[in-house]
């Protein structure tokens, strides 16, 4: 019964939703690669996946950007902090438009931590292009 109630529910929100948002950006941080670039695709309504690649390396993570925030955002995922190594992370941050609709900021910020124990925090600045 709760399968059926899932599958349906997932069902609703990826027909009936469908965002199809794109943006790129260009920054600093773990998610830009270190120095570099990001991508980020939102094919649903609240849910978004974003991909970086930089000078430093590469990250990957999926966005929870719900309507009621407002341009916030909280994100989870995998990118290059600390002690150079690959650590999950967690970040909170917003989205901010710069004139247009299209031109905008984004900046957050979190924690990484590894397998024994040990945190950092990370940060990312970007400004970018949706479309």
């Amino acid at each position: 019964m709760i399968g059926y109630s899932c599958l349906i529910w997932v069902s609703m929100l990826t027909t009936t939703a469908h965002a199809t948002d794109q943006a790129l950006s260009g920054g600093i941080g773990p998610y830009h690669g270190g120095l570099g670039i990001s991508y980020t695709h939102s094919p649903v309504v609240g849910l978004g996946l974003q991909v970086g690649a930089g000078l430093n390396g590469i990250a990957g993570g999926v966005r929870w950007q719900p309507t009621w925030m407002s341009g916030g955002y909280a994100q989870t995922g995998i990118a290059r902090s600390g002690n150079g190594g690959y650590h999950p992370n967690m970040v909170v941050g917003g989205k901010w438009n710069l004139g247009s609709s299209d031109v905008f900021l984004d900046a957050n910020g979190g924690v990484a931590v590894s397998l024994g124990g040990a945190w950092w925090p990370v940060w990312d600045v970007g400004v970018g292009v949706g479309f």
